[in-house]
């Protein structure tokens, strides 16, 4: 990952994460594929002259809108008739934002 910030106020920071493929059974008959995910985030901080800190920020998780499994179930068993589900997908392209507000009492 990689963050930076100015004395300004201005701040981000971009990660990539690689994942190998993983096997999800003992008899290794079961794996899930390899995977990497990028998550970028922009933001600006300010304390104000009334002691109010403001920081606003937006993201983007899965930048590349990769198909992954963001939860895999090792050993998993089935139910009735039905195949064991291994594989939980995770969540694709993605956006989000905030502003948070705090007050210094010092």
């Amino acid at each position: 990952g990689l963050s930076i910030s100015s004395n300004y106020g201005f701040y981000g920071n971009i990660n990539f994460q690689h994942v190998g493929h993983i096997y999800a059974n003992d008899s290794n008959t079961v794996r899930s594929e390899a995977y990497e995910l990028s998550n970028v985030k922009l933001g600006y901080k300010i304390t104000l002259k009334t002691k109010f800190k403001i920081n606003a920020f937006l993201g983007v998780n899965n930048l590349l809108n990769q198909k992954y499994v963001s939860q895999l179930q090792i050993n998993a068993s089935s139910f009735g008739a039905n195949e064991p589900r291994y594989y939980y997908a995770g969540n694709p392209l993605n956006y989000y934002g905030g502003i948070k507000i705090g007050y210094l009492f010092l």
